[in-house]
């Protein structure tokens, strides 16, 4: 086999093997896995402190308008717009800021008026994955 390959009959000859040749699938540990998603977990809480949840806003709205709305209240980072299945109407968006600091302004715009409709706004929370999915993926076994 080439170099930085891994096969399980080579595993006598792991030790004669320079580290830097090994594979990086090999060389990763299961404990390095918890790790790596903590810091995706904190990253992801960072950011959703710095965002807010938009419902009922208009189907017609586009990500520069909620930017240019609340812009009032803080330089907007990012718009994220989902649009339910259910073929209501109506949509809802996410609106990540540069500073936590805007967010409590960007909450006093809940029940403001946004395009001729009246929009409602909320502190966007860090969803969690399933407990019961998370247990049927096992690493360390």
């Amino acid at each position: 086999m080439g170099p930085g390959l891994y096969h399980p009959a080579d595993a006598d000859a792991e030790d004669e093997t320079d580290s830097k040749d090994q594979s990086p699938i090999k060389s990763s540990k299961a404990s390095d896995i918890p790790q790596k998603r903590d810091s995706a977990e904190a990253h992801q809480q960072e950011v959703d402190s710095r965002s807010v949840f938009v419902g009922k806003i208009p189907c017609r709205t586009t990500p520069e308008m909620l930017a240019y709305y609340f812009s009032a209240v803080g330089t907007v980072n990012r718009v994220t717009i989902l649009v339910r299945k259910r073929g209501v109407d109506r949509a809802y968006a996410y609106v990540e800021f540069e500073e936590k600091c805007s967010v409590p302004s960007a909450l006093r715009l809940h029940d403001s008026i946004f395009a001729g409709e009246t929009i409602v706004v909320f502190k966007k929370r860090t969803n969690k994955p399933n407990p019961r999915s998370a247990q049927a993926i096992n690493f360390t076994d």
